[in-house]
């Protein structure tokens, strides 16, 4: 049921998962049922109506949403940024030494760090 290669839920799991529910089971017969580590189950159902308000379906498809957003990445995020390490680049600093450069620069300016 559980591709080894991806970390999320299927949507057979999430069935399963509220079936479970249905019948009473503990979060670690849930667990063991879908060959996944209780602390998944657990997850899952707190991000999605706990117990009680547990939907598959809804569940799944807010997961594949959430999924389809990619976050910007930093330098495309921030202008500035993005200016600064470029330029830098174009010096000829190594990635690491612009790293160390802003990170002295700009101190406790998260926004401003790269790794």
């Amino acid at each position: 049921m559980w591709d080894q290669g991806t970390r999320r839920l299927s949507l057979d799991e999430r069935i399963e998962i509220r079936l479970g529910l249905e019948r009473g089971d503990s979060l670690r017969a849930i667990a063991r049922s879908i060959d996944r580590d209780p602390a998944t189950v657990s997850r899952e159902l707190n991000a999605n109506g706990g117990r009680h308000n547990y939907r598959p379906l809804k569940a799944h498809r807010g997961t594949e949403d959430r999924a389809r957003r990619p976050k910007p990445t930093k330098l495309a995020a921030n202008p500035k940024l993005r200016t600064r390490v470029v330029a830098d680049l174009e010096h000829l600093w190594s990635p690491e030494q612009i790293a160390a450069r802003l990170r002295e620069e700009f101190g406790d300016d998260d926004t401003m760090h790269i790794s």
